[in-house]
């Protein structure tokens, strides 16, 4: 199944206190030199530019291929674990792709998050969408577009906001008081 059409499910992260269930996968092959540029002004990106870009914020990743080809498994400096994947690509030729999923692995679920408990939630998130499966679990999404006018440090930036949000999404499962949201930002 296409990481765009989880989408429309859930999106997930993990902690300790939370199962953790991240899709079979291999090892991918290695990625092509991309040096970040925080002014360059993308139209498009490859899953090279991706992973330059998360490897220039300092994240501990993999790179990973599936079925629906080469992806990223990003940790958050919470813990938490999603994917970085590419959607919008062309069948062939250069696979510079026009948007960017982050979707978080599946939570395991308390009585608390119930489909109102994740409304609200969302009622007060930005930039990202809270989710609850039909099995039950739950997880977080956000969807990038990245077709023109949009810089490396742009989606940087965006990582920085869905850890954030992940984070406070865990603490809604754990029915934690999450820390104040992130300003947002163009």
């Amino acid at each position: 199944m296409r990481r765009s059409a989880v989408l429309t499910l859930a999106l997930i992260g993990a902690t300790t206190a939370f199962a953790q269930t991240p899709p079979q996968s291999e090892p991918a092959a290695p990625s092509a030199a991309h040096e970040f540029d925080g002014t360059r002004t993308m139209d498009g990106i490859t899953i090279d530019e991706l992973e330059s870009i998360v490897k220039a914020g300092g994240y501990t990743y993999k790179r990973l291929s599936g079925s629906y080809g080469d992806y990223l498994e990003v940790q958050s400096a919470d813990g938490y674990k999603y994917e970085a994947s590419l959607n919008d690509c062309p069948e062939s030729g250069e696979q510079r792709c026009w948007s960017l999923t982050l979707l978080s692995y599946s939570f395991n679920e308390t009585p608390r998050v119930t489909l109102k408990g994740v409304n609200e939630w969302n009622g007060k998130a930005w930039g990202v969408r809270g989710m609850l499966y039909k099995d039950g679990s739950s997880g977080v999404a956000m969807n990038l577009g990245v077709n023109g006018g949009v810089t490396e440090a742009w989606i940087a930036k965006r990582f920085g906001n869905f850890d954030y949000w992940l984070t406070a999404f865990g603490d809604f499962v754990a029915g934690n008081t999450p820390a104040a949201a992130p300003t947002p930002t163009p």
